[in-house]
């Protein structure tokens, strides 16, 4: 019985998946910032879903242009040591951290489902 995911997804389906014993084989669950994997099942995968990085940078230049916040500001906030990882973000380069992500929300006065963008998903 042979496991076969998309080469992106193998990293991050090894990296956390949660394994259960069942009857009729094994069931994997991996859930991510970055990836979603599911596998029901030996036989059955899911399509490997992922984010948009660039849209999703987008999203969050136009959080961090619409509030009062500077990008100094925002890289003390968050405690970073510059402010190249804001910059990577908002280009679409990188993706913050869950922690980044959830303050950087909140600061801006956003929902992480308004910044965060599906691969393959309309701005």
């Amino acid at each position: 019985m042979a496991l076969q995911l998309q080469a992106g997804c193998l990293y991050h389906f090894l990296a956390s998946m949660d394994c259960q014993s069942r009857t009729k084989g094994l069931t994997f669950t991996r859930i991510n910032a970055n990836t979603d994997t599911y596998m029901q099942g030996a036989d059955s995968m899911k399509k490997c879903t992922t984010l948009d990085v660039g849209k999703t940078g987008q999203n969050i230049k136009r959080a961090i242009q619409d509030s009062d916040y500077t990008v100094r500001e925002l890289q003390e906030l968050l405690h970073l040591g510059c402010i190249q990882p804001i910059y990577r973000w908002m280009a679409g380069r990188t993706l913050p951290s869950l922690d980044n992500l959830y303050i950087l929300c909140k600061l801006l006065g956003v929902s992480i489902e308004d910044v965060l963008v599906e691969r393959g998903a309309d701005l």
